[in-house]
């Protein structure tokens, strides 16, 4: 029996009958061409949730109405290199261990509304092609977003960071919305292009807020916001900037 010839990872599924690449059903990008193979990708993704390592790196994601909603995931979780061909819902989704986004691709809106990490989360290199909603999530350990390109919006409204938050090189062609964000540890946005409008309106931040190399189209939106260690705990802004601080 012939395996799957995805590069990246060792995968030992059979090749898909329909593959013209020597690609698994669930690595092989045209696996999203009818509803009934789509649906059979989903069940396999969501059967293995409870796993104590759920591996998905590489995977294409089909179209699917309801994505990941309110899923809870048991183990690790990898989607390393993953491909979400349409929008997809990770909503109320649970990870209650570590989780590894990196060098995934989401080609329509990713929302991951009120979902929960336990652990470590990372999001190094991701590509948000349509809006990142992760409004009213929280992150109980380290949230690493460095490298990141967000396309459209870059929703973190209202979420929690309990420990350090990592925007470090990543880059936002729209609105960057912190507005009532909770940073409970160091928030850190070294060298991120801020490319339209930034808001941390009513944001609260508690450990050192990174700004080194950071660049902004116009004046980023500080009204309300919080620091608790003062302005000392401001790192790297332009005097003008620094200047709008409350």
């Amino acid at each position: 029996m012939d395996l799957c010839s995805y590069q990246n990872v060792k995968c030992s599924e059979p090749v898909w009958e329909c593959s013209s690449s020597g690609l698994c059903i669930f690595h092989d990008p045209g696996n999203g061409k009818d509803e009934e193979t789509s649906r059979l990708v989903w069940q396999a993704a969501k059967a293995k949730c409870a796993a104590p390592v759920a591996d998905f790196s590489g995977w294409h994601f089909p179209k699917d109405e309801e994505g990941f909603r309110g899923v809870t995931f048991s183990g690790t979780v990898k989607f390393a290199g993953a491909v979400f061909e349409d929008a997809v819902r990770f909503l109320g989704v649970a990870f209650n261990e570590s989780v590894w986004f990196d060098g995934a691709s989401f080609g329509k809106n990713a929302r991951f509304w009120h979902a929960t990490f336990a652990k470590d989360a990372s999001f190094d290199k991701v590509i948000f092609r349509g809006e990142a909603e992760f409004g009213g999530a929280s992150f109980s350990a380290r949230a690493i977003f460095s490298n990141a390109a967000f396309r459209r919006l870059g929703g973190f409204g209202g979420v929690t960071f309990s420990d350090a938050a990592e925007f470090r090189g990543s880059s936002f062609r729209e609105l960057a919305d912190f507005e009532a964000t909770t940073f409970k540890a160091s928030a850190g946005f070294e060298a991120v292009q801020f490319k339209k409008d930034v808001n941390f309106t009513r944001s609260v931040f508690e450990g050192y807020l990174l700004f080194e190399g950071a660049r902004f189209n116009g004046p980023p939106g500080f009204e309300g916001i919080v620091v608790r260690q003062g302005h000392s705990a401001v790192l790297g802004l332009d005097p003008a900037i620094r200047s709008l601080l409350p």
